[in-house]
């Protein structure tokens, strides 16, 4: 007798060859969620669902408040860009298209909630194929963000012992390879430090997003709080791009990755006390509550230093 875990990859082969066609019927084949299937795999995840909707919430303002606002923002109002002013509507926009995304995301996420994101809700409407394809740039956009996140760490840590007069070792910073090629030793260490908190385990790995959570929002508001006495609005009025609509719309291109971040809250859907409701709220708070940090900051720069003089660096330059 056949054993039948031997005999399904020959089965399937010669299932394909006897009608090629039918190779596309398998890469493009569906996964269906119904409420049923949805609740038994809930009920059989062995993931401790403990996360609540402020939890979330604190988890996308974390990933989502970041190089838009302290790296990104001083070259779009001052930069090569040069929207002043107009950088409110070109935050508007970017607020408004991702806004539709998220709506999108918030749709299949109350119908399919379960973890995944974008893999599920791709696998589960376009095939297998598609899904597969969306899973692998997810992973690569997770490597590279990581990368770049690390390295943007390892400098902030080496300016901030500097600034204490606590001396850095250089060969942990960088480490010349050639004329091309530079490695940071200490990202890696970051990224393990990172991996050791969420092996800990989801719950405890969410009091960190507590503390950067209130960490990013505290100092956002005392740069807005503090820098409002020392803003001037004539400045505000005269920094508007009259006539220059092309500014404003290339500074959209760019803000818009400020609010890159909310799309990875539909990953915690197995960890998460009722999803279908927590998720929504989640992801509508988090672009909300980032839309309303970066104009506040966003008026103030305008407000406080004259266009030529903002760069990347433009929160510690107006400050």
């Amino acid at each position: 007798m056949i054993n039948s875990d031997e005999s399904e990859p020959i089965l399937r082969k010669e299932y394909i060859l006897q009608d090629p066609s039918r190779l596309w019927s398998i890469l493009a084949r569906k996964q269906y969620f119904t409420n049923e299937t949805c609740d038994i795999r809930q009920e059989s995840d062995s993931l401790d669902r403990c996360l609540n909707w402020y939890n979330l919430l604190f988890y996308g303002v974390c990933t989502t408040i970041g190089a838009g606002v302290f790296n990104t923002l001083g070259s779009v109002i001052g930069g090569s860009s040069m929207a002043g002013s107009g950088v409110l509507i070109s935050f508007f926009m970017a607020f408004f298209a991702m806004m539709l995304s998220a709506l999108c995301y918030i749709e299949f996420a109350s119908r399919i909630p379960v973890s995944g994101s974008a893999y599920t809700f791709v696998y589960t409407t376009m095939g297998e194929l598609l899904g597969w394809i969306t899973g692998i740039l997810l992973y690569l956009e997770f490597i590279f963000s990581a990368a770049v996140s690390a390295n943007a760490w390892a400098l902030n840590l080496s300016l901030m012992l500097s600034s204490l007069n606590v001396p850095f070792p250089d060969y942990l910073l960088v480490v010349s390879i050639n004329d091309y090629i530079q490695l940071v030793p200490i990202a890696p260490i970051l990224v393990l430090f990172c991996t050791f908190i969420l092996y800990l385990g989801v719950k405890e790995s969410s009091y960190l997003f507590y503390i950067l959570f209130a960490s990013d929002v505290a100092i956002l508001c005392f740069a807005i709080f503090c820098g409002s006495f020392f803003s001037n609005p004539t400045s505000i009025v005269i920094s508007f791009p009259k006539g220059n609509l092309v500014s404003i719309f290339s500074a959209v291109s760019v803000l818009i990755l400020s609010f890159v971040g909310f799309d990875k809250i539909p990953t915690l859907a197995s960890e998460t006390n009722t999803p279908d409701m927590s998720l929504p709220l989640s992801m509508i708070g988090t672009l909300s509550l980032s839309f309303i940090l970066y104009v506040g900051v966003s008026l103030v720069l305008c407000g406080m230093a004259p266009l030529s003089d903002l760069n990347t660096d433009a929160l510690s330059q107006a400050f």
